[in-house]
């Protein structure tokens, strides 16, 4: 991400990413169940209990991220976390039209936000 005070590009982490060590790959895995990242950038499977951290979850992350970098908000929000969920959870996906957007990233975007895998 792009710090806009210092104009400096840093690395950020989604928040499901995990550190394995150098044990057992996947020991330090956090629990099944256990959240692990911001609200917003929740994805759905994330809202169910005993889900485990995946490749889908990270590609949601990416596809808010690029949202609110193209559009200045989050496609799914609320005023408390638990609102927050509730708009992932019900919520379509509704992608901007006061900004012009190409049909490949409306795809994309509506491609990494599919609430049904």
């Amino acid at each position: 991400m792009l710090d806009a005070n210092t104009h400096q590009v840093k690395i950020v982490d989604f928040g499901s990413a995990v550190l394995t060590g150098g044990g057992t790959p996947g020991s330090s895995l956090p629990p099944a169940g256990v959240m692990t990242c911001t609200p917003a950038f929740r994805s759905p499977e994330t809202l169910q209990s005993g889900y485990v951290p995946s490749f889908e979850m990270d590609m949601w992350a990416l596809g808010v991220t690029i949202f609110l970098w193209v559009f200045g908000q989050l496609p799914f929000n609320g005023a408390m976390p638990f609102l927050i969920y509730e708009s992932i959870r019900r919520q379509e996906l509704n992608i901007p039209t006061a900004l012009y957007t190409s049909e490949e990233l409306k795809d994309f975007l509506s491609k990494v936000l599919n609430k049904v895998q």
